[in-house]
């Protein structure tokens, strides 16, 4: 009997979507649910837990959705919560890509999450694709490109929630500080820092996926001062720096912000402070990797 024409349907089988209730939907959406809190515990780690944690997590989002993508495409009813939490997961993956250096393999996230929120319309989760696809630009020394991009990501922010405006606006400072504009930059940060208000301090609040905090804001602004020529200002930011980190537990950032105080010494003469400010950083370091004891993600 030629059975290349039946329906790929068992009717015994209870596992089945259209055996399900609701024909599977429930399920679904049950699942994109528990995924979008699997997202913001990713997040979380990556603030508070050395990067393996993050990692292993990540992979289990990794493979949950290329099963969505092979075998179990999305109802229509559930699509643009699905394609928010594939530019989530894209986000995610572009991050720590650039954490092991494979910008390549980043840049090619980023725009794959760029084309997913294309494909969403949704000004918040394009600004956010933008944002990156710039900052991985700066990197790369195409520094007018960035501004050019993060720019457009503000006015997108315009139509997004106050959080993406504190994301876009926070990185934007960074990029015109990276081509010497004081002005523009120290009003960009101001701008962020006050929109900084509104970010979620809890991440398992954080319905708008930008996972980003009040330190975040101050380190760039840190930075900023390092690229404009005035390193004095970035010292006077240690001490509320380090009380806001403190207070976020971003144990991320703490490694990395002794670099910006080695750097500052360094600009005004002080030798040994510098020196110490560097050990600091070097101790940090050395500790966040001890304790990593995972792959990293494939390029």
């Amino acid at each position: 009997m030629n059975k290349s024409f039946l329906p790929d349907y068992n009717p015994f089988d209870p596992f089945h979507p259209q055996n399900l209730p609701g024909q599977g939907k429930s399920m679904f959406a049950e699942t994109l649910v528990t995924a979008q809190c699997l997202v913001q515990h990713v997040w979380l780690l990556w603030l508070t837990s050395p990067a393996f944690h993050a990692e292993n997590s990540l992979q289990r989002l990794n493979r949950l959705f290329h099963f969505f993508e092979k075998h179990l495409p999305p109802p229509s009813l559930l699509e643009k919560h699905y394609l928010r939490l594939s530019a989530d997961v894209q986000c995610l993956n572009g991050v720590m890509q650039v954490e092991y250096n494979h910008y390549t393999a980043a840049i090619k996230t980023f725009e794959n999450m760029y084309q997913t929120a294309t494909t969403l319309g949704n000004p918040a989760t394009l600004a956010h694709a933008l944002m990156n696809l710039a900052v991985e630009s700066e990197r790369g020394g195409a520094k007018k490109k960035a501004v050019e991009m993060l720019e457009e990501a503000r006015d997108l922010s315009f139509q997004a929630p106050k959080p993406i405006a504190a994301l876009v606006n926070s990185y934007l400072s960074r990029v015109y500080a990276s081509e010497g504009d004081a002005l523009r930059f120290q009003r960009t940060n101001d701008t962020a820092r006050t929109l900084g208000t509104h970010l979620k301090k809890d991440f398992s609040e954080d319905t708008d996926a930008v996972f980003y905090t009040e330190s975040d804001i101050l380190a760039e602004r840190s930075y900023g001062y390092l690229e404009v020529g005035e390193p004095r200002k970035t010292l006077e930011l240690e001490e509320e720096i380090t009380k806001q980190l403190s207070k976020e537990n971003n144990s991320r950032l703490e490694v990395w912000i002794a670099l910006d105080w080695a750097r500052a010494q360094m600009m005004l003469g002080e030798i040994e402070e510098s020196v110490e400010a560097a050990k600091l950083f070097f101790h940090r370091a050395s500790y966040d990797l001890l304790m990593h004891r995972a792959e990293p993600i494939a390029s």
